[in-house]
């Protein structure tokens, strides 16, 4: 493992000496083994706890959403900022499927084109 080469060709060996060793432990363990390493990590998480992470909901990660049937929703908001910009989500996006037609209309295919393409069941 001498070399980035070398450590590539034999990646997936490694990947799993990695795993083996870090299910040897938990996090309380790995945490300060890591940090007095000078190892830049951090757990894994799902989405629930990223959506439930006070950090973002303090820098305002999520944004409310009115959905199509007047319910609010939350999304993820835009990760920056452009100062004197309104720049966010407006809408939910339409349903799987609803604009097909028109964008392949618009990047220029005709309509007998866009027919057959649904007849092979392209669209699903």
């Amino acid at each position: 493992y001498a070399t980035m080469a070398a450590r590539r060709s034999r990646g997936a060996e490694l990947a799993a000496f990695i795993e083996r060793a870090f299910l040897q432990d938990d996090l309380e363990h790995w945490g300060p083994k890591l940090d007095a390493a000078g190892i830049i990590w951090a757990p894994n998480v799902g989405l629930p706890e990223v959506a439930a992470d006070p950090t973002l909901r303090q820098r305002n990660a999520f944004q409310p959403l009115e959905l199509a049937d007047g319910r609010v929703g939350e999304t993820v908001g835009v990760p920056f900022v452009v100062r004197g910009a309104d720049i966010r989500a407006r809408g939910a996006a339409s349903p799987a499927g609803a604009d097909t037609w028109e964008v392949l209309a618009r990047a220029g295919l005709n309509e007998d084109e866009i027919e057959a393409l649904a007849a092979e069941g392209v669209f699903g």
